[in-house]
């Protein structure tokens, strides 16, 4: 990967002349825009962050961008994932998949050639980074509003499926990804973060330390894992990994019948519209149960009204956090993209370049 190959893309997304700031805490920061973020990443005038070294743990949606964001920046990044693929809950199934079940190890069949998407589907128009990121990377994009909308205004994908968006990262990424190491315990100092790791396959345990580390995992697994944190910051994640299931409904007719029935009558009505495929499938069948994969148990983080909401990024010493389930907008890629932002911006604040203003003329 060459950095004048970013700064192509950052001429054709941005044209012109593009300013940019690398500022203290409590100035401007990069989660702001997202235009912002790339001018001062990819223009090449200033690598703020040259001679750090910076562990990502997590290769789902949030540690990628935070990966690529860095790099950029001159840092020294190592990728860190427990599975043997990335994306996180960005998962795109195909025929022949083997999927975890609560009762072992199931295997994909698809009725014909294709995919199933298992974790997000969609983007919304508002999604500015995720839009942003996909035009940047060239990723075939497709509205699915069904012409209910203005093309503006329409939810769209990736035609290829949602894994070429995370794929678009990885392959830009110099840094090496090191595959099923699971993190067992997180330390810091004042100057490191220092990381216990096991090999899933070998069960060899070894240490590594990096000036920052920036975790994306799961606030389901943070809420657990051994680590150096505040009881506030622990007590945060418990409250966001509880989880909840609620019945809404608009009070019709058809919801009345939902609510005042037992749980078999309304599973029975919805196997029944599924025709006979639902009621004996016989192969075509894609389970995928979040909460039996080990390294997500759960789905996503939903806000549920409560107005607890969090933080863009969570900065704990020389740990930071990312993650659709710690941003301000959970349950969508677009919350872990911004806190990923956020998370590189309070890096920067440590960074020796505490107020700089350079002009980045477009190449």
């Amino acid at each position: 990967m060459s950095f004048p190959g970013r700064r192509a893309w950052i001429k054709g997304a941005l044209g012109g002349l593009a300013a940019f700031s690398v500022v203290g805490s409590g100035g401007s920061s990069l989660h702001d825009r997202p235009e912002r973020g790339h001018s001062i990443l990819g223009g090449g005038v200033v690598r703020p962050l040259a001679g750090r070294q910076v562990l990502v743990l997590g290769a789902g949606i949030a540690g990628l961008s935070a990966a690529y964001l860095l790099e950029a920046a001159g840092a020294s990044v190592t990728l860190v994932e427990a599975r043997n693929r990335i994306g996180g809950r960005n998962f795109s199934v195909r025929d022949g998949m083997l999927l975890p079940h609560p009762d072992g190890t199931r295997i994909a069949r698809l009725p014909t050639a294709g995919r199933v998407e298992a974790g997000p589907t969609i983007f919304l128009p508002s999604h500015r980074h995720a839009l942003f990121y996909a035009q940047a990377f060239e990723v075939a994009r497709e509205p699915i509003g069904g012409g209910a909308y203005s093309r503006e205004a329409e939810p769209w994908r990736p035609i290829a499926g949602m894994a070429a968006f995370a794929t678009a990262f990885h392959d830009r990424l110099a840094a090496k990804t090191l595959f099923m190491q699971e993190v067992r315990r997180i330390d810091q100092s004042a100057e490191r973060a220092d990381v216990t790791l096991q090999d899933r396959l070998t069960g060899h345990v070894q240490a590594v330390s990096a000036d920052f580390a920036v975790v994306t995992f799961p606030v389901a697994l943070l809420a657990s894992l051994p680590m150096a944190i505040t009881d506030e910051f622990r007590h945060f994640l418990r409250m966001r990994s509880a989880q909840t299931i609620s019945l809404v409904s608009d009070g019709s007719r058809t919801a009345s019948r939902f609510e005042g029935s037992s749980l078999a009558t309304p599973l029975f009505r919805s196997v029944r519209g599924m025709g006979r495929e639902g009621r004996g499938p016989r192969g075509g069948d894609v389970v995928v149960d979040w909460q039996a994969q080990p390294y997500s148990r759960g789905a996503f983080v939903q806000d549920g009204g409560t107005g607890r909401r969090g933080p863009a990024a969570i900065g704990q010493g020389r740990l930071l956090f990312a993650g659709d389930g710690v941003s301000d907008l959970p349950g969508w890629q677009e919350g872990a993209l911004r806190s990923a932002h956020a998370a590189v911006s309070q890096i920067f604040s440590h960074a020796p370049v505490q107020a700089l203003h350079v002009p980045v003329q477009a190449l």
